[in-house]
């Protein structure tokens, strides 16, 4: 159940597209994607698809299975009126049809019922760089190079403010003081069921150097990419030819891969990663060197603490309207379209040219694949500074449900002033009650997901 009010959510099509009239078989959750779909088949803008559009698709995808025969199969099923054309109903309700991703031999003789159950891999040109990670290979390169390693894992069934539970790999315990941790569940209303897509992973690698991680998913499978990204991000950053001299490509790499590896994963695992995504917010350090690298609007901040508390550091959210990523956008032949609402609140979001969707209002993230060719890029920025000890610094970073209503600010001078009066649990639970309250004031019963790590430097 959505939101009365849904200005917020990280994805949306453009209002003024029209509305989208499918038939019952197309539920209303699907109708981005039926829409998003329809425009990559519709070659010309005609509002139909024609047979050659079709052979001409499929062709990209699979050029042995979709075999002129198969295609002629195929167009028997789609073209129900037989008029020639494929109109927007009738490839709606082959979208939806119940997809089979079955590897079937290219000998067999499908029939077109076969056909149209078959599961389109639409971005299936792979990354030819990133393979997909086994299980097992991203356990034992964590495994072997880390002191610790602990994630949020997925759980069914959770309600309103219930916390993601953590695993971690092996016996062993965090050195030193453990962060402390707060991932929450958000409700989208009434009798929600829907996944927690916030979370979080706490590396300690060996030689010293500490990597957290808080990653913010959207769209259907949202919770799928930052599941797997918290995870993938790490192993690839240790797996950098620059790790750990030239910090900075290191993590650039790590993200750019990670987003890589999603897509295909995801393509081999029946997951959205069209127009599903997370961002993500990092922080590494060893000593008193520390990286911050972002790709979206989760932040980090570091903060003073004592009678006068200052921020030392912060990340600022990718925005579309921001200059740098708004020219990065429109030179890939994305465009910028903005809404004012009544209250005078102004929503940015991004769009394929001259499309409806997809709608983000994420400038960077992971995943996200039928943005990246409207300029949404993967490749965080990188902040690079020294940790000022005798400021007695403290770390936060949090996802967007902590930041969407809160000021870096205040919450460093809440932090700053009373962190060491009443301790970190206290002051994590008051941010966290604090960030619920300011959500329910702005949206009623809409609260998004709610994530954050505090690390204190004495």
């Amino acid at each position: 159940m959505q939101p009365a009010d849904t200005r917020r959510a990280t994805i949306g099509l453009d209002e003024n597209a029209g509305s989208l009239q499918i038939k019952d078989a197309v539920e209303s959750s699907r109708v981005d994607e039926v829409a998003e779909m329809f425009s990559r088949f519709d070659l010309d803008g005609s509002g139909t698809i024609e047979r050659n559009e079709l052979t001409e698709v499929l062709g990209k995808l699979d050029s042995k299975l979709w075999s002129k025969d198969n295609i002629d199969k195929l167009w028997d099923v789609l073209d129900e009126n037989g008029d020639g054309v494929v109109d927007y109903e009738e490839f709606g309700e082959w979208l939806v049809k119940t997809k089979k991703p079955k590897k079937f031999s290219i000998e067999h003789e499908f029939s077109g019922a076969e056909l149209a159950e078959m599961a389109l891999d639409y971005e299936g040109k792979k990354d030819a760089d990133v393979d997909i990670l086994e299980d097992d290979d991203i356990v034992k390169t964590i495994m072997d190079a880390t002191d610790y390693f602990a994630f949020g894992r997925n759980a069914e069934g959770q309600k309103f403010c219930d916390t993601r539970p953590m695993a971690t790999l092996g016996d062993r315990a965090f050195p030193g003081v453990m962060p402390l941790i707060a991932c929450h569940k958000g409700s989208k209303g009434a009798g929600d069921n829907s996944p927690n897509q916030d979370n979080y992973s706490i590396t300690c690698l060996k030689g010293g150097y500490t990597l957290i991680c808080v990653f913010d998913g959207h769209g259907k499978d949202g919770h799928e990419t930052s599941v797997r990204t918290v995870r993938t991000v790490p192993y690839f950053l240790i797996k950098s030819r620059h790790y750990p001299n030239k910090m900075e490509e290191a993590l650039k790499e790590a993200f750019v891969k990670s987003h890589n590896e999603m897509v295909n994963y995801a393509n081999d695992n029946g997951i959205d990663i069209e127009a599903s995504g997370s961002t993500a917010v990092a922080a590494v350090w060893k000593d008193t060197s520390m990286w911050f690298a972002w790709a979206g609007d989760s932040r980090a901040i570091m903060g003073s603490r004592g009678s006068k508390p200052e921020v030392i550091q912060e990340t600022f959210d990718h925005k579309p309207d921001a200059p740098k990523e708004k020219a990065r956008i429109e030179a890939c032949g994305g465009e910028v379209r903005s809404e004012t609402y009544p209250d005078g609140w102004v929503n940015h979001r991004i769009y394929c040219a001259g499309k409806s969707y997809p709608g983000l209002c994420m400038a960077r993230t992971l995943g996200d694949n039928c943005a990246k060719n409207a300029g949404v890029t993967a490749e965080p920025e990188v902040q690079q500074f020294d940790v000022p000890l005798g400021d007695k610094p403290f770390l936060l970073l949090a996802s967007d449900g902590v930041w969407e209503f809160i000021d870096t600010r205040k919450v460093v001078k809440h932090f700053g002033k009373d962190l060491d009066k009443n301790g970190s649990e206290k002051m994590m639970q008051k941010l966290v009650k604090d960030a619920r309250k300011k959500w329910k004031e702005n949206e009623g019963d809409y609260c998004d997901d709610i994530t954050a790590v505090l690390v204190t430097f004495d």
